[in-house]
């Protein structure tokens, strides 16, 4: 941590120490317009198929899910288009966050911020190496023995700094054990990696100048697909990261006031028409206003709420968000017209009558008594009451009240209690 963060406080006993990140940025601050048009993916194209060349079953299946749009876009939410494939534009996430930090500068070419190094395959044991998947882009590794591996090796660190480890797979995920060996020593197991919750980059420590790392990669299936020259080990240039922090930093909003739903607070540009990314994720129901007038809200990197402050650079702007959904607003509503309908159910019952009466001319006295059933529950006869002579409106009136009380009402009968003789014990 102490390469990250400045010791924030630390208890009395030196068991527990809080951090405090000097880079941390704003909940919305500064970019350029260059990060509005970066393109992390790009649609892959398919081919599109007739009405007589769907399944059968397909044209309900696709009528419903138009439906279902229909009522999303009604209610402001956002589905994903399953139509549509996707592909990543970048290999590995460390090439993404440098062209993420290039464009939130406005730079030409992406900010290696996260630096590579060399990496080679060193050795494999018990694989048939195959390449020419994915337009020749991913090299394949069969399993030909009882344990098959793939040994990769890096160059001599530059620097001392934190390594960070990742494989390429470009949508052929294969699970592997990890070792780490430094240096030629003892090999040291660094988990799994692209399993369900390890496929993501993984860190190997703080490592020293001019040591050279070699991962050893196990099979656990009977394949693994890596990107052909792919680059396995990265670390963090400190300088850089510094310096683009800094840039990011020098435009926040400074947050006055916030509650469970809403921020406030100041914002001063730095360019003219500026515009501000936050780290909310994206949702329709966000709603942004920039001295006292909402603006649009757009989507940036495809996940997160971003907008524009209108006015020159260096004006100062009062910002206001607010998370507003339209679904919150019709459940309210309907909440409080099953209120005012219940309430108004409750009130009518009490002047109309109608629920169900006991009859005075009718016995509900099954008989039975003191019988051998007495540990049974007699069945209640209930009759509903006749109704009044009113005219033809009110009886319709009733008729319909009393069929919205059975549904939201659920009526209770009433129910003659016996006077049971216990049954004395034999001796």
């Amino acid at each position: 941590y102490d390469n990250y963060y400045d010791v924030f406080a630390t208890d009395e006993n030196g068991k527990y120490t809080a951090y405090l990140n000097p880079s941390a940025l704003s909940i919305a601050y500064g970019v350029s317009d260059d990060l509005l048009e970066l393109e992390l993916s790009s649609v892959k194209e398919t081919k599109k198929t007739s009405d007589d060349e769907k399944e059968e079953g397909q044209l309900l299946k696709d009528t419903i899910s138009s439906l279902k749009a229909l009522v999303n876009k009604w209610l402001s939410i956002e589905e994903n288009d399953r139509t549509i494939t996707y592909v990543d534009n970048y290999t590995n996430p460390f090439d993404r966050l440098n062209a993420i930090i290039g464009a939130m500068l406005g730079e030409e070419e992406p900010i290696q911020v996260f630096v590579p190094v060399t990496t080679v395959v060193d050795k494999t044991e018990g694989v048939t190496v195959k390449d020419g998947y994915a337009d020749k882009r991913i090299v394949g590794y069969m399993s030909s023995g009882s344990t098959s591996s793939i040994t990769v090796k890096g160059d001599a660190l530059p620097q001392n700094a934190e390594i960070f480890f990742y494989a390429p797979s470009i949508g052929y995920p294969r699970e592997v054990d990890l070792s780490l060996s430094v240096n030629g020593g003892t090999a040291t197991s660094k988990g799994t990696f692209n399993a369900n919750d390890t496929g993501r980059i993984i860190s190997l420590g703080m490592q020293e100048k001019d040591a050279t790392l070699s991962m050893k990669m196990t099979l656990k299936g009977k394949d693994l697909y890596t990107e052909k020259d792919a680059t396995y080990f990265w670390y963090i240039d400190m300088e850089a990261f510094e310096d683009a922090m800094a840039r990011l930093g020098q435009n926040q909003l400074k947050i006055e006031e916030f509650t469970e739903h809403s921020f406030e607070g100041t914002y001063t540009a730095s360019r003219a028409n500026e515009v501000v990314l936050t780290t909310l994720a994206y949702d329709n129901g966000w709603e942004v206003w920039v001295d006292g007038e909402e603006v649009e809200v757009t989507k940036a990197l495809g996940a997160l709420i971003s907008f524009r402050v209108g006015g020159e650079a260096g004006e100062t702007h009062d910002i206001r968000i607010v998370y507003n959904p339209k679904t919150v607003n019709i459940g309210l509503i309907i909440s409080i017209i099953s209120i005012i309908v219940f309430i108004a159910l409750i009130v009518l019952d009490k002047r109309f009558h109608f629920g169900c009466k006991k009859r005075n001319d009718v016995n509900y006295d099954d008989g039975r008594g003191e019988s051998d059933e007495d540990d049974q529950d007699a069945d209640v006869a209930v009759i509903a009451q006749e109704p009044d002579t009113w005219d033809k409106i009110v009886i319709g009136l009733k008729a319909i009240l009393l069929k919205l009380k059975v549904i939201f009402i659920p009526q209770k009968r009433q129910k003659y209690v016996h006077n049971h003789s216990k049954k004395k014990k034999k001796k």
